[in-house]
């Protein structure tokens, strides 16, 4: 019961939001920017999507692309952009608080800004062999990111 409270507040709030236009931005995410020109073109899911922004981008370089997100609002948004591009994305309304039965061939998925640890494991089955895994979180400060210093990270 906490979680279908909590998601309904997301819900209202994420609609909201979006309706007030206060969540405007048009260009991707850096981080799929960056990454993009390293993985092949074929399928891609953006998760917890939003307005759109980078399941368009996904859709301008060629991905077939599958968008979820709990804001009516905020798909709305993105389908507008996107049919006024000529671009097809399959726009997903559902609850990530709530199971959902993902396909398990995508060569790309995006997770930005939406933290869930189970849900992010179980996406590792939801890629194609050799898919990637693409994640970006809100840090606590703003001192470097310690890691490896390979270009495969």
């Amino acid at each position: 019961m906490i979680l279908f409270i909590m998601s309904k507040q997301d819900r209202i709030k994420w609609n909201q939001r979006y309706a007030e236009d206060s969540y405007h931005k048009n260009n991707p995410v850096t981080l799929v920017e960056d990454w993009l020109p390293r993985i092949p073109v074929g399928k891609a899911l953006d998760v917890a999507c939003g307005a759109g922004r980078n399941a368009i981008f996904l859709a301008q370089a060629g991905y077939r692309v599958d968008a979820i997100d709990i804001s009516l609002e905020g798909l709305n948004q993105a389908r507008q952009k996107a049919e006024s591009q000529g671009l097809s994305v399959n726009w997903v309304e559902h609850d990530l608080d709530q199971d959902f039965q993902f396909d398990t061939d995508y060569d790309l998925i995006i997770v930005l800004w939406y933290v869930d640890l189970v849900l992010v494991t179980g996406l590792c089955g939801c890629l194609a062999a050799g898919g990637y895994l693409v994640c970006e979180e809100h840090l606590i400060t703003d001192l470097e990111v310690i890691g490896p210093t390979s270009s495969n990270y």
